[in-house]
């Protein structure tokens, strides 16, 4: 999504931006994963 927006808005795919995309990423799932052994459906 990052990456879409950075052609979006500059014109081309920025390596930064791809990097940052992938962090946020990550931020956002990791304490979700801290919960997911606790899940029983």
């Amino acid at each position: 999504m990052w990456t879409l927006l950075d052609v979006i808005v500059f014109g081309k795919p920025l390596v930064i931006g791809a990097i940052q995309g992938m962090m946020t990423g990550l931020v956002c799932i990791t304490p979700g994963a801290g919960l997911a052994k606790d899940w029983q459906p």
